[in-house]
């Protein structure tokens, strides 16, 4: 029974991911927009991370979110470009 709805979990998520994707690219616009660095929501997402701890790696193909250090790294790189 499980095993029959892991494709629709599975698409489920892939369409969440992509939708979180796109608001994390909304909120880097307007933070750059405004002049604040990126950096700062990169350092906010590591500490609830570090709050909640890291999920097991094989759990990610289930979350319905990106992977957070994939989400602070995109927020870390766009604050180290000038």
């Amino acid at each position: 029974m499980i095993a029959g709805g892991l494709p629709l979990v599975y698409a489920k998520s892939r369409y969440s991911r992509a939708e979180e994707m796109e608001a994390d690219g909304a909120a880097l616009e307007g933070l750059q927009r405004h002049g604040k660095d990126p950096r700062h929501f990169a350092r906010i997402l590591a500490a609830l991370e570090r709050q909640q701890g890291p999920s097991a790696p094989e759990m990610r193909y289930f979350s319905s979110h990106p992977a957070t250090q994939e989400r602070i790294r995109r927020f870390e790189e766009a604050g180290a470009k000038p």
